[in-house]
């Protein structure tokens, strides 16, 4: 059987994201702000996941790159198109 696109979604890296995102600029770019910041972010997110998977180490910046970028992540899934870059 064909798997769906939700389920194929759900064996991607999360880099994978960012490259689904980054070639499909013109639907998520109003989302997301920048490639640059998006790359970064999703960085962020990689390196803090596979550290916490797999046991490894993290120093405290590393953490907090992170927590930031996940929570980055997750305002930009709940905005609504609100400005990302606005103060609360």
């Amino acid at each position: 059987t064909l798997m769906s696109d939700l389920e194929r979604l759900s064996f991607c890296d999360v880099m994978d994201y960012n490259n689904i995102i980054c070639k499909n600029w013109n639907i998520f770019g109003g989302d997301f702000g920048s490639t640059g910041e998006t790359q970064k972010h999703f960085l962020n997110i990689k390196e803090y996941r596979n550290s916490l998977m797999h046991g490894r180490k993290m120093n405290r910046i590393d953490k907090k790159q992170g927590e930031a970028s996940v929570e980055w992540l997750m305002q930009v899934i709940n905005s609504d198109g609100e400005d990302l870059t606005a103060a609360e």
